[in-house]
């Protein structure tokens, strides 16, 4: 469940950040409105951020991928000359 909230409220925070997202107005009971705008997103230090976060993730994620191909065969290789 977590692998989908996360990315969820993470993309939901960027686009608030960076001002697709408006929440303006109030009503009668005090409480605001959340429009959907089409503004041009900006960039924050926020965003920055978010983005160099996700790029480290797919990073670290890609170099464990790669190193596990190429230590299986050679740790196989081991053990069967062990046995």
């Amino acid at each position: 469940m977590y692998h989908i909230i996360f990315p969820a409220a993470v993309t939901a925070a960027l686009l608030k950040e960076g001002g697709v997202f408006r929440a303006y107005g109030e009503r009668a009971d005090g409480r605001q409105k959340l429009r959907i705008g089409g503004g041009e997103f900006k960039n924050s230090h926020f965003t920055l951020w978010v983005f160099a976060g996700r790029a480290a993730l797919i990073g670290t994620m890609a170099t464990g991928i790669i190193a596990s191909a190429l230590i299986r065969p050679v740790l196989m290789i081991y053990i069967d000359n062990r046995l």
